[in-house]
């Protein structure tokens, strides 16, 4: 896997305005996901800190 990039970012994929948005996308900075409150979250916010992305979906 590139330097700069997590394999979450797929997942994330399904928040980006067009659906190809995700490939163009240098790192998880450049993308936005629900927090546990329900409410978008830049995630470029989280930019210089150690994050974990998990992927907390159920069926």
């Amino acid at each position: 896997m590139p330097r700069g990039q997590s394999a979450a970012q797929p997942a994330l994929a399904l928040q980006c305005a067009s659906r190809d948005d995700w490939r163009c996308a240098r790192s998880m900075h450049e993308f936005s996901a629900k927090d546990i409150d329900g409410r978008m979250v830049n995630l470029d916010k989280y930019r210089g800190h150690v994050c974990i992305v998990t992927n907390v979906a159920s069926q």
